[in-house]
């Protein structure tokens, strides 16, 4: 709450350059008041009830840049104490001006406009003091004309008393273009400078409209020569500079108490702020927390716990202790700013910090670590390799990927080999095994060939008198044999390298290079060659272990395909590295799920092992100083996903729910365990209804203790009805989003799999179709029960016996009779078989032994459950494609029939309208392999509303066979 108003607020505390009218002051505190209502960081959490006492705008707002100056009496072009920066690539006729043709608040901002070359105008010195070890921001806001090269900028550094700059102090804004060009694309800029130099005297700023050359789109780009940033130039370009504040702004530094950012859930979570400033007594720190949607969860000031003086430097530390939240993704914004600031909702000369961290669910027992799950850490640089063990402790990831050779673990001999004892023995400890990668030549070796990366180094290996024939070896032979008792894994290149290797022939002779070297010294090399999932693998000499790189827009469910397909082509294991779809191509929830599909399907493919995305960003995304590793929330899901499946595997997908509710459901158990506890992942693949997930309920009997898990960990027991609880059934809610069934009855659930008919295509013809109905005893004990089929409305399926009983392993193989209606419509059908089964007894093994409906059963011993068998009803010669439209008031039906058999055939065709008469055409003599289309018109049947249900049929002339196609108009 404000005790007085912004602008009122905005009179005090600092001061106009240069004699200005009364009035002017007016204008400031418009400007002053946009940029607070416009600020990044909410007011609306700062505010404390408490807050009582009236006060003044902080002093740390130096000055206000709003370019209203005409009626402070400046007629010239240029605001005042500004002058243009000459150089080379800036020409005198390139200028600036007060522009009243754009302003974010009042009237004018500040232009700057392009004639070839750059544009940079400067703040004189002897104008804005500063204090030695303060730190300082210039805020601001700019827009541009559409600009393909040159950019706009923000410059801020500081000045002895004689004008000349301090090293260090130059900091520069990101470079800004406009994405659209509109009256309200104003975009905030912002640039901060501090210098510990005791000489500090003046802060000085540039607003420039920059080429290439001068620090535009590709002023930091390495590989960009001269001649090229002379080309790349815009001619001609506007950029307009509005709102500038500068302010002195405390330094701050963040902790976490946690120093991963992984917490648990019941633990309080907590952070320090140091801040330090020339003067300090003055500030308050607070801090918001926010979950994955962006609502505030936790908001709190902190609390000050020490204070401390060095070099004329104050310091005072925060302490802020957030209260437990549950499982799930949050981030952390920690502002430090003037008491009055904060306690009067504008913080506008404030420093912010932000941090993501995770919380995660407390598991009953404790993850074991599983090697099928490997974490390519190859982008993680050797000082920051002891973290890994603290990350991927609570994951249940078994294998980490580290860089040897290349990337940031680079040097002359391609690591830091005694970091990488410790660190491996480390992670040893924890039950993480460690893949050694080699991501690129070492730099002696990119000095021998003259050039960075794999292709040079083929290249040169190709040559008999490269001076890289003798040193590769070495430099390879040394890494193996020291590290090998450490490393079970080795694998030549990283993300991005597996389209290389399968289009050049070279890398793929190189890789076989490296191998020998690597089995000549390891007695069994496991060493991966990674290949691209869309082309043929083609390597010689045969590789032990090929790792598919599948890539984001491969879909889920084609990953089974590709690993099949490698495997039938390969007499080697195959592995999979996952790339993690983007949450801005996906969306946040879709991603998720998208990434557990991904990994269930692996898994389910048959894969020995899966590499998957280290889930953690080494700098947060603002750009601030880092406190650490910042957990994606994809590091929770990941968790609840390894922790759900560690030492289980794939037993098989369960059938569930019907054929529009297009569940998926996929089975994991340890089957060599005695415990018959297993995991359930399921999902539903059925589309979203205008933007709002569908959801579906399904009654299960998944034996007794199981409970649902959503991504983030959360638990919950599978609600049961009345009726539910005497039969033993649960409902399971399945959605988009995959969630973990754990504790299911793995034995009861993988009996289900094995419910089928022996032939699910059914001819559509009007007589008894002959089937058998399988089904497997999946206990490690007898079992014996009876078992009824629902059939479709209007069909019959007519059982020999309903009662079984099979021994641990046993098969029933039981006939059964189906019969279909005439009008039934092609396509898919389901039955339901019901089955009552007892566990405990009944080890005859003689079919048609057992209980019946007449025995007397204990509750305990019945198990009922249903099964879905999907059956799909046709004519395998004979295609019918309908297609309707209206013209004027009457309907018009096409029909096509295509004869896919060996032999002509004759038919009747019809189709029904609803209230209208049935109309017929003959199909005759149509011969094999030919088309033939009828025509139908309906009168006034053109009004009829869209979604009437039309019923295009085909009748055999002489004999029974039938297709019904029922469509939508």
């Amino acid at each position: 709450m404000l005790r007085r108003s912004s602008k009122d607020a905005c009179r005090h505390g600092f001061s106009r350059l240069g004699p200005k009218p009364d009035n002017q002051s007016v204008r400031l505190l418009s400007a002053l008041v946009v940029l607070i209502l416009a600020s990044a960081v909410r007011a609306d959490w700062y505010v404390d009830e408490a807050a009582e006492e009236e006060g003044t705008t902080s002093q740390r707002i130096l000055h206000v840049f709003d370019f209203e100056e005409r009626d402070d009496g400046n007629f010239e072009d240029l605001p005042m104490y500004f002058s243009r920066v000459d150089g080379i690539g800036m020409p005198h006729w390139v200028g600036g001006r007060l522009s009243r043709t754009h302003a974010r608040s009042g009237s004018h901002s500040f232009q700057l406009k392009l004639d070839g070359g750059s544009a940079s105008y400067r703040l004189a010195t002897h104008v804005l003091p500063a204090v030695p070890g303060a730190h300082y921001r210039l805020d601001g806001f700019a827009k541009t004309t559409p600009l393909q090269f040159a950019r706009a900028r923000l410059t801020a550094f500081i000045t002895d008393d004689a004008g000349r700059t301090l090293p260090g102090s130059v900091r520069h804004s990101r470079p800004f273009v406009s994405d659209s060009f509109t009256a309200d694309d104003w975009s905030p800029v912002s640039v901060e400078t501090h210098t510990d130099d005791p000489a500090a005297a003046w802060i000085v700023i540039e607003v420039g409209l920059l080429q290439p050359n001068a620090g535009g789109v590709d002023a930091e780009t390495p590989e960009a020569s001269d001649d090229l940033l002379r080309f790349r130039q815009d001619v001609d370009g506007i950029a307009w500079f509005d709102d500038l504040v500068v302010s002195r702004i405390p330094q701050l530094h963040v902790s976490r108490e946690n120093p991963s950012g992984v917490w648990f859930e019941g633990d309080t979570i907590g952070f320090r702020a140091a801040a330090l400033d020339p003067s300090a007594d003055d500030l308050l720190a607070a801090a918001a927390i926010r979950d994955a949607t962006g609502a505030v969860v936790w908001r709190d000031f902190g609390t000050s716990t020490e204070r401390a003086r060095s070099e004329g430097i104050h310091e005072i530390d925060f302490d802020f202790e957030i209260d437990p939240l549950p499982p799930g993704w949050y981030s952390a914004e920690i502002v430090v700013a003037g008491r009055s600031d904060l306690l009067r909702d504008v913080p506008v000369a404030a420093a912010r910090r932000t941090s993501s961290f995770v919380v995660l669910a407390d598991l009953p027992a404790l993850v074991r670590p599983d090697q099928r799950f490997a974490i390519d850490a190859t982008h993680v640089s050797t000082d920051d390799w002891p973290a890994l063990a603290e990350l991927l402790r609570p994951l249940g990831a078994g294998r980490a990927e580290l860089a040897l050779w290349g990337g940031p673990a680079a040097n002359d001999v391609g690591l830091a080999v005694d970091k990488l004892d410790i660190v491996a023995e480390g992670l040893r400890r924890e039950g993480v095994a460690v893949t050694g990668v080699f991501g690129g030549p070492t730099p002696a070796l990119e000095s021998l060939v003259g050039g960075a990366g794999w292709s040079r180094l083929a290249d040169a290996l190709e040559q008999s008198d490269s001076p890289a024939q003798a040193g590769w070896r070495s430099a390879l032979g040394s890494v193996v044999s020291r590290h090998a008792h450490k490393i079970d894994r080795w694998q030549i290149g990283t993300v991005g390298d597996a389209d290389a290797f399968a289009s050049d022939p070279k890398l793929r002779r190189l890789y076989g290079r490296f191998a020998s070297v690597i089995g000549s010294l390891v007695s069994t090399p496991a060493f991966a060659i990674p290949w691209p999932t869309r082309q043929t693998i083609d390597v010689e000499p045969q590789p032990e272990l090929v790792l598919l790189d599948v890539a984001a827009d491969v879909p889920p469910s084609q990953i089974p395909l590709y690993v099949a397909d490698a495997a039938t082509t390969l007499d080697a294991e195959i592995a999979v590295r996952l790339a993690a779809g983007s949450v801005d191509d996906y969306g946040r929830l879709e991603a998720l799920a998208d990434l557990v599909r991904r990994v269930t399907l692996t898994l389910a493919s048959g894969a020995g092992r899966l590499t998957l995305p280290l889930p953690v960003d080494s700098i947060d995304a603002s750009g601030n100083q880092t406190m650490g590793p910042e957990p994606s929330e994809a590091y929770v899901v990941l968790r609840t996903l390894m922790s759900s499946l560690s030492g289980k595997r794939y037993q098989g997908r369960v059938p569930a729910g019907d054929v529009n509710q297009r569940v998926e459901a996929f089975l994991f158990a340890d089957p060599s365990s005695a415990d018959s506890r297993g995991t359930l992942v399921i999902w539903t693949d059925a589309e979203l209804s205008d933007g709002v997930e569908g959801r579906v309920t399904l009654e299960m009997n998944l034996g007794p203790g199981a409970e649902q898990v959503d991504l983030w960990g959360n638990r919950r027991p599978l609600r049961q009805t009345a009726t539910g609880q005497r039969d033993g059934r649960a409902d399971v809610i399945v959605g988009r989003l995959p969630s973990f069934i754990v504790g299911v009855d793995a034995p009861l659930t993988r009996i289900r799999q094995t419910v089928r008919l022996d032939n699910p295509l059914i001819e559509s013809s009007f007589r008894p179709h002959p089937r058998a109905l399988i089904m497997t005893n999946t206990f490690p004990r007898p079992i014996s029960g009876t078992i009824h089929l629902q059939e479709p409305e209007g069909w019959e399926a007519e059982l020999t016996s309903r009662v079984f009983s099979l021994n641990p392993g046993e098969t029933m193989v039981r006939p059964v009779t189906l019969r279909i209606p005439y009008n039934s419509d092609a396509g898919r059908h389901r039955l339901t078989a019901s089955i009552q089964l007892r566990t405990g007894g009944g080890g005859g093994g003689t079919t048609g032994t057992g209980f019946n409906d007449r025995e007397e059963v204990a509750p305990t011993d019945v198990v009922e459950f249903d099964v879905p068998i999907e059956v799909r009803l046709g004519l395998a010669d004979i295609g019918l494609r309908t297609l309707s439209r209206r013209e004027g008031s009457d309907l018009v039906v096409e029909q096509t029939i295509t004869n896919y058999g060996v032999v002509p055939i004759d038919y009747e065709a019809f189709i029904l309208v609803p209230g209208r008469a049935r109309q017929e055409r003959l199909v005759t003599n149509l011969g094999a392999g030919r088309e033939t289309t009828r025509i139908y018109r309906f009168p006034g049947a053109g009004d009829l509303p869209s979604g009437s249900s039309i019923l295009s049929g085909l009748r055999e002339l002489e004999g029974t066979r039938i297709l019904n196609d029922r469509v939508e108009l």
